[in-house]
């Protein structure tokens, strides 16, 4: 696979929209009153993107500003199509029953991807009308249950790991918030931010195999009730693509499980 090096890092100031006006039926981090963008298409592109909602448009600008070109793919895409990029990007509502049970049954072929040095970055799964608005996301390649409850009391994030490569020269304001609940994750995924009310992870990443996988809970969108910056996205995609993650590092499920106790 081959790596596209970004040229391009612009940074820019975003406001945070009020809660008290937003109204927010499916957990997505949207006020449901946003219009939401149409769909970019770029040919040629070494990052895909799955298109499984509305926001990986947004996914798709931000990658634009941060100097790179994707391409959408269906949900249906499986290890023939996976290979053929070098970054795979699932955007934020992937995991509705709508299209839940196609990933599920991709797994393996996720799992491949990355073992085989594929760069997979999972958005915000939001299992909005999954049982109990809650589901296990096994095309991560380690074990991941999500909910999608939030508080904008985790707005903005906090940085755990300074010395990561996605927090340096950036703050917790510039990366995503925990807007789903992890409620279950394996030991391999390394933190580096966290909600500061309920210490939930908002940002995590692990190696597997000869890849790595990223995961971020926010919503790329600009109008996002709690929005991260393009130094942040930039952080994020660099050090997944062009750098090697830091081995993969035991999170301590004690201190997750407590908040829901």
């Amino acid at each position: 696979m081959q790596f596209v090096r970004a040229s391009v890092l612009l940074t820019v100031a975003l406001l945070i929209a009020g809660p008290a006006l937003a109204v927010d039926e499916n957990f997505d981090m949207l006020d449901d009153a946003i219009a939401l963008p149409d769909g970019v298409y770029l040919p040629d592109a070494t990052i895909a993107v799955v298109n499984a909602d509305d926001s990986a448009a947004n996914y798709q600008d931000r990658l634009i500003t941060a100097g790179y070109t994707s391409t959408l793919i269906p949900v249906s895409s499986d290890y023939s199509v996976l290979s053929q990029y070098d970054m795979v990007l699932l955007p934020v509502s992937h995991a509705v029953p709508a299209h839940y049970y196609t990933l599920d049954a991709l797994a393996g072929d996720y799992h491949s991807y990355v073992s085989e040095g594929g760069k997979l970055w999972i958005g915000q799964p939001n299992p909005y009308q999954m049982p109990d608005n809650t589901a296990e996301i096994t095309w991560a390649p380690y074990d991941l249950t999500v909910n999608t409850s939030y508080t904008l009391d985790d707005c903005p994030s906090i940085i755990v790991d300074p010395d990561h490569c996605i927090a340096q020269g950036v703050s917790g304001s510039d990366l995503p918030m925990a807007g789903d609940a992890v409620r279950e994750m394996g030991p391999e995924w390394h933190v580096v931010a966290e909600g500061p009310s309920t210490g939930l992870p908002a940002v995590f990443i692990a190696c597997y195999g000869s890849g790595a996988c990223l995961v971020e809970l926010g919503h790329p969108s600009p109008n996002a009730l709690c929005p991260y910056t393009d130094a942040g996205f930039y952080n994020m995609i660099f050090c997944l693509v062009e750098e090697d993650p830091s081995p993969a590092d035991p999170t301590t499920w004690g201190s997750i499980k407590s908040a829901f106790e």
